[in-house]
């Protein structure tokens, strides 16, 4: 026997080597397939150990073939064995097969390892949604996070989330990737059963469409989709406490079959998506309760302030109205006797003045505190500005500080009570003129106009004193505060006078800016106005 035997005696066993290595880590490593491929890979399987013994017994003769001493023995075993047609042909036959069976079940592991990877990447998307959902209530934020996954894992570009209104049961679009401006423009809100999104969220089951051209009874939205080219939809219900709170869509341009594992995954995301929606309702919910509860208690303490108002009110009204009485009336005594013009007569009149106005703070706490209602009469605006005028000018313009008037002839009559308007105006002043610093020259601008609207009467306070903080723009109105020093302010004047003006069926605004003045703004509507309302 030659060297080149020997050769081939050992080619031919590393082949059954080689084979049954590849044998081995098929049974051993390879997982068992599922059940609709169980057949196949057990087929494979036989073929496979066939195959290897085939090579083993193959081999055997050619080794016997290689070293047979003789020239007959090795004729022998050519001609009856080795090239016997009834052992080449299924010889052959089993090796395709054993090859063939081989790419099959190495195929077959591949698909299976791309759908592994597939659901570890629909598993990594659930948990990355659930994460979103648990760590956000906020609503945008959880509807944008979960419709960009979804698009991701779906591989797919265009997607939108409707809610669902509590009370009409409509469809209105929150959150939506890939659509044009043009459609958005359709996208209004979608009645219980309209198109195959509203039919989704009406039955709660999931609505999958390969080729929506094909579809008949869609909403104006899907029928814009259809034009823009989109094949394929999938309607999701987004599912909660068993309802629906809204539906979520996916489309593409090319055709798509939604599989059972598609639908599965969509579902769990749409229950997913469903809870985060009923969570962040929830908790919005809960805000606006405690906002609610916080509105409460500012206006049970603002009660409890006026109810201290009325206490102290009602306790030190008699204490003062008696001593302003007998004030008043020997004023008005003292006056008898002397003649107008006098400067003795001047200065009881203005002791009757000063004890009537301090009469009628008394009784603005009271009506305050006891919340009496007004008895409004048509009246003149700028007669009841003139009147407070005439009150305080001279106070006003002793302090440095001029006063000018621009009022509006032949304005319409407003309903009003004109002593709480005087009072109004006589705040308003004085405050106007506690924001001129001392030994400053300044101005008072008291403007009264039409407004726009033909339907109110407007009047402009307005000064060029220090300003008002910005932070406490928000607070003036409430009883009790002040920026004034300890002496100079009580922080219930421009309380009452926002209450006068609301019972006046008016409004009140301030704008101010440090360092340059305040204006504050006084709109009341005129007579017809409150009639024709009041008609309504």
């Amino acid at each position: 026997m030659i060297l080149s035997d020997y050769i081939s005696i050992v080619v031919y066993w590393l082949l059954v080597l080689v084979w049954g290595l590849i044998v081995l880590v098929f049974l051993t490593k390879y997982e068992r397939p599922k059940t609709e491929e169980s057949r196949v890979v057990t087929v494979a399987r036989i073929i496979l150990l066939l195959g290897l013994a085939v090579l083993v017994i193959d081999s055997i003769f050619f080794s016997a073939w290689f070293t047979a001493r003789d020239e007959a023995s090795r004729t022998y075993l050519f001609s009856h064995v080795l090239q016997s047609e009834y052992l080449i042909i299924p010889k052959l036959g089993l090796f395709i097969a054993a090859i063939a069976g081989l790419i099959l079940t190495w195929r077959n592991r591949v698909i299976e390892i791309e759908k592994e990877t597939e659901n570890l990447k629909k598993i990594s998307a659930l948990n990355a949604i659930a994460a979103t959902v648990s760590q956000s209530l906020d609503l945008g934020e959880i509807l944008n996070s979960t419709l960009e996954k979804v698009l991701e894992v779906m591989r797919i570009e265009t997607g939108a989330i409707a809610l669902m209104d509590e009370q009409t049961k409509e469809l209105s679009f929150a959150a939506y990737r890939g659509l044009s401006e043009e459609l958005l423009h359709e996208a209004d809100s979608l009645k219980p059963g309209q198109g195959l999104t509203g039919r989704a969220g009406q039955s709660g089951k999931p609505i999958l469409v390969e080729d929506i051209s094909e579809e008949a009874d869609l909403s104006k939205i899907e029928l814009k989709m259809k034009e823009e080219g989109f094949r394929s939809l999938a309607c999701i219900p987004l599912r909660a406490k068993d309802k629906v709170l809204g539906v979520m869509n996916i489309a593409n341009h090319d055709l798509r079959h939604f599989s059972s594992q598609d639908v599965e995954l969509l579902t769990s995301i749409g229950s997913q998506i469903g809870v985060a929606i009923d969570n962040a309702r929830l908790f919005h919910d809960l805000n606006e309760a405690y906002d609610d509860l916080a509105t409460a208690k500012a206006h049970l303490f603002q009660s409890a302030k006026l109810s201290a108002i009325g206490e102290f009110a009602a306790g030190i009204a008699h204490e003062i109205r008696n001593p302003l009485t007998t004030i008043i009336g020997d004023a008005q005594l003292l006056m008898m006797d002397m003649k107008p013009g006098q400067p003795e007569y001047e200065s009881l009149k203005a002791i009757e003045r000063s004890g009537k106005r301090a009469s009628k703070v008394i009784g603005n706490l009271l009506s305050f505190s006891r919340q009496e209602e007004y008895e409004l009469a048509p009246m003149d605006i700028n007669g009841s500005i003139d009147s407070a005028l005439s009150l305080i000018a001279y106070q006003i313009e002793r302090s440095n500080v001029s006063i000018i008037k621009d009022l509006a002839a032949d304005l319409p009559l407003v309903p009003g009570s004109p002593h709480h308007l005087e009072d109004v105006w006589i705040n308003l002043l004085i405050n106007a003129r506690d924001a001129i610093p001392a030994k400053q020259r300044g101005e008072i601008r008291i403007t009264s106009r039409l407004d726009g609207s033909g339907k109110a009467v407007r009047v402009l306070i307005s000064d060029t004193g220090v300003g008002i903080p910005q932070d406490n723009l928000d607070k003036v109105f409430e009883p009790f505060f002040t920026t004034k020093d300890v002496n100079k302010g009580t922080g219930l004047g421009l309380y009452i006078t926002y209450k006068t003006i609301e019972r006046h069926n008016g409004r009140i605004e301030i704008d101010s800016e440090e360092g340059k003045g305040t204006t504050v703004t006084v709109t009341l509507p005129i007579a017809d106005q409150v009639s024709a309302e009041k008609q309504d």
